[in-house]
Formats: structure tokens, C-alpha cells, sequence
């Protein structure tokens, strides 16, 4: 696997405060914010997949995946 991997990111929302979080879903089920391994500011741990909305503007990645 690459470090580009589009499939795997994806934005998170923290279950106890609502704040927002680029994430990926590990092999067990667990959704982890990249970056932030203890997880939210606010102290919370578990997340949940924000799900694209019909209207939702895709934003082109500029990083250079190679």
C-alpha cells in the first residue's frame, strides 16, 4: 500500500464534541484521527465517518503522492 491511499481518508467526526478530524479506518473496525493517535482535543476517542452529501464540491488533492 502506498501513502496516498484515497480510499482509506476520509473526515471523522469526534462522537463527545463534534469536531472534525482528516481519518482512517484501521483493520479492526477503529476509525483514528491521522495525526492525532490519542484522539481528540476534547479527550474523546471514538469517531464516526462523516458521509459525503450530494451537494458536497470535491476538493483536488495537491500533494505530490509518489
Amino acid at each position: 500500500m502506498t501513502g496516498c491511499d484515497e480510499q482509506s481518508r476520509f473526515l471523522a467526526a469526534c462522537e463527545q464534541c463534534g469536531s472534525v478530524y482528516a481519518a482512517q479506518q484501521h483493520a479492526e473496525g477503529e476509525i483514528v484521527p491521522i495525526g492525532k493517535p490519542d484522539g481528540c482535543a476534547c479527550g474523546g476517542t471514538t469517531f464516526s465517518k462523516i458521509e459525503e452529501s450530494p451537494e458536497s464540491t470535491p476538493v483536488e488533492d495537491r500533494r505530490d503522492c509518489r
